[in-house]
């Protein structure tokens, strides 16, 4: 919002601008019909976060209750996808589960919606939100409960969005820029705030005011989060002049995107690195933990990493190879060509779309795709 007022101020823009609290689990508040739309969401898009714990926070349904309905006692025990289906399946029919919900949801649905009345200017019927990055299903549910209050549609507009994302006859989202959402994740390092995650609201003295959690704040500000904001207003200053004075197309800053976005994702140096990569970060759930955004690998991280080829400790990968040393950096080119440890070892792969069929062992790959096909490939 800070960028947008000084662009407005320069150019002279009527636009009225107002920073709103909110988070997806402080807005994804479904209307009682949406509660099987709700929760067939919430199991695809956190697919490998799952378990009683994290769908006890997000549901506001109580450990003790939703471990009963399940039939889980580990509460901390991730889904596999066999159970994923299962429990999606039980949550969606089970009448404990659902009324459960929708009474943990109800309370926080008005506190919304008189969070919105007090903040926003319906009069003019001309509303527009401005986010990073996501989906833009949040805004569907926000767009519900608007239309409640009073008949309007809303804009979204993106930095970067999903490109699956689907347009809503009230809720149109417009994205600066759609790619990969796998990539686009580290511009929220940059939109940082110091006020945490937003986890709900609450009335004090006829006033809502927004529920942030703790700790966050003295953490990102023990990162040097003033310097940051400080420069970010700079450049925005000096950006915001050059255009008007040099009459510059909006197309130059989507260049300027594009070269900084390769460079984030194939160039990074480790001075930049270790600036975004210390950044205070959760994905999902409490953001006053102490974490990083993008730790350097640990010896145990490089071990994991070469057996299973997966990364299980960050969302920014590209940031912990630029900060890591040379053992994580041989892993990470070891695992790009065999995929790892265990399929350099011993792997067999069938690609019926492409043709191609092998068996590896020991990093030497004996073909067979003749013998299934028949023909020259």
């Amino acid at each position: 919002m800070l960028i947008a007022n000084i662009i407005i101020q320069q150019k002279n823009i009527s636009i009225k601008t107002k920073y709103l609290y909110g988070s997806r689990l402080a807005w994804r508040i479904p209307s009682k019909n949406k509660y099987s739309e709700y929760i067939e969401t919430l199991f695809e898009e956190y697919g490998n976060r799952l378990s009683v714990e994290f769908l006890s926070y997000r549901l506001g349904i109580q450990e003790t209750i939703l471990s009963e309905i399940l039939c889980i006692k580990d509460k901390k025990m991730i889904f596999n996808n066999q159970q994923r289906i299962f429990y999606r399946d039980k949550l969606l029919t089970d009448l404990k589960a659902k009324k459960s919900f929708l009474s943990a949801i109800e309370e926080k649905r008005g506190l919304l919606k008189e969070y919105f009345k007090q903040e926003i200017d319906f009069s003019e019927n001309n509303i527009a939100f401005v986010d990073l990055q996501g989906t833009g299903r949040t805004q569907d549910y926000i767009s519900s409960i608007l239309n409640e209050i009073s008949p309007c549609k809303i804009y979204t507009m993106y930095h970067t969005c999903d490109f699956r994302m689907n347009q809503n006859t009230k809720s149109e989202k417009i994205a600066y820029y759609a790619g990969s959402r796998y990539f686009s994740w580290w511009i929220e390092l940059l939109g940082r705030t110091a006020d945490g995650q937003t986890t709900g609201f609450k009335k004090v003295e006829n006033k809502i005011i927004p529920i942030t959690e703790l700790g966050y704040d003295k953490r990102i500000l023990d990162w040097g989060f003033n310097d940051y904001l400080a420069g970010v207003i700079e450049y925005a200053k000096n950006f915001s002049n050059a255009v008007i004075l040099n009459g510059v197309e909006n197309k130059m800053s989507l260049n300027i995107y594009f070269h900084y976005f390769d460079y984030i994702i194939n160039h990074l140096d480790m001075q930049t690195a270790n600036v975004l990569g210390s950044i205070p970060w959760a994905t999902i759930g409490d953001e006053s933990l102490n974490q990083e955004a993008a730790p350097k690998a640990t010896l145990k991280d490089c071990i994991c990493f070469l057996i299973t080829g997966k990364y299980t400790f960050t969302d920014f990968p590209f940031i912990v190879f630029a900060r890591s040393g040379k053992i994580f950096k041989s892993i990470c080119r070891f695992n790009q060509k065999y995929g790892s440890l265990r399929k350099f070892i011993i792997h067999v792969e069938i690609n019926r779309k492409r043709k191609r069929a092998y068996l590896r062992i020991l990093g030497i790959k004996f073909s067979f795709a003749r013998m299934i096909w028949r023909k020259n490939i």
